[in-house]
């Protein structure tokens, strides 16, 4: 399968560390090297109807504007930079979240629930838009994490 557009994001994570947490330490410091080796890659599929349905929730998207001239997208229309935002939501299973609904794929142990996204970095391929209708990756790796 060929991918046509790609992008490709790092994250800062900074994880608050209290004094009287000493004793997780150690699973805390297992954590921070086997998430800092991580490396996963997402595939998707910028699909039309994914991005009407995105599009209407736009102001300057959904047709209500006049004075904003728009035709609605269609089949291999070229995205502007932000559109990957829709695409490769999480797709693990309900118990995998956390007790406050986020994604575990990316946090820290117990008891260390508290994230800070303390930076990162978006690389876009100006050369080559996403298009609706196209497969498209995203490589997500963490550059740095740290106890605060």
């Amino acid at each position: 399968m060929a991918f046509r557009s790609s992008l490709s994001t790092s994250l800062r994570v900074s994880v608050p560390l209290a004094a009287d947490l000493q004793p997780t330490k150690d699973a805390l410091t297992l954590w921070l090297s086997r998430i800092s080796a991580t490396r996963s890659r997402e595939v998707d599929a910028v699909e039309l109807g994914h991005i009407k349905q995105l599009y209407a929730t736009i102001p300057t998207r959904d047709g209500s504007d006049v004075s904003y001239p728009w035709a609605g997208p269609s089949h291999e229309m070229s995205l502007q930079s932000g559109h990957h935002l829709a695409l490769f939501p999480p797709l693990g299973p309900l118990s995998t979240l956390n007790p406050d609904g986020t994604d575990s794929t990316w946090s820290s142990p117990p008891p260390f629930a508290r994230r800070m996204w303390a930076g990162g970095r978006f690389e876009f391929n100006l050369t080559n838009e996403l298009k609706v209708g196209e497969d498209v990756t995203c490589d997500i790796s963490i550059e740095k994490v740290g106890l605060k």
